[in-house]
């Protein structure tokens, strides 16, 4: 099975328009350009050049007159337009990452990436986001609203703390094995976890500063 049939297998409602429309009798790798009245044969082109990644300009007409134009590149959506003349467009870097749109109404936004990492994002209205990451693991994110959230983790990567500029914290510690022993948060939410040597689940108990919520020992 190649590639465009285990694709197609995958969405028999693709899989019977490809044959119908008559797509299967197409290299779509050497198509520039295809004109689509039926929607929803547009719909499954579509479909079909997302997943294969195409290069390829799909016109979709209607009988009253109205068309869109939709271009694609790697199968990444990089430019449309209509008969009422809105349009939009996209940019990405070269690992097909998105770092720009912008439409017709002015309106845009931007995105910048490190190692592959979202680190900065802004739109038109002024808004804009931030990230921080250590060794591939976030440890920051803050926003234009004035929002905030922080992460910290042990040396295996897994995260012992947590928390935002509303007040909202957690904790979680973990046994030599990486498992789970204690969770706790600032609603009051706890958590405790107990393994055998064979790091099987021997005892669990969730509480609170008030009441024990359930408590499971284990034979």
């Amino acid at each position: 099975m190649n590639k465009t049939e285990i694709l197609l297998d995958a969405c028999e409602n693709v899989l019977d328009t490809y044959f119908q429309s008559g797509f299967n009798k197409i290299d779509l790798e050497k198509v520039e350009k295809i004109t689509v009245y039926n929607q929803e044969y547009f719909n499954h082109l579509e479909w079909l050049v997302k997943n294969l990644k195409l290069n390829l300009k799909i016109y979709f007409e209607r009988s009253d007159g109205y068309w869109e134009k939709w271009e694609y590149k790697n199968g990444l959506l990089i430019y449309f337009k209509d008969s009422n003349d809105s349009w939009e467009r996209w940019e990405y870097d070269k690992n097909w990452l998105e770092i720009y749109y912008e439409r017709s109404d002015n309106y845009w936004e931007k995105w910048e990436y490190e190692n592959g990492l979202r680190i900065y994002y802004e739109r038109s209205d002024g808004y804009w986001e931030k990230w921080g990451y250590e060794n591939g693991l976030i440890t920051y994110l803050e926003n234009s609203d004035g929002y905030w959230e922080k992460w910290e983790y042990d040396e295996n990567g897994l995260e012992t703390y947590h928390e935002d500029s509303d007040g909202y914290w957690e904790k979680v510690e973990y046994d030599e094995n990486g498992l789970e022993t204690y969770y706790e948060d600032s609603k009051n939410k706890k958590r405790k976890w107990e393994y055998d040597e064979n790091d099987e689940l021997t005892y669990f108990t969730n509480f609170t500063k008030r009441d024990i919520d359930i408590d499971i020992e284990y034979k």
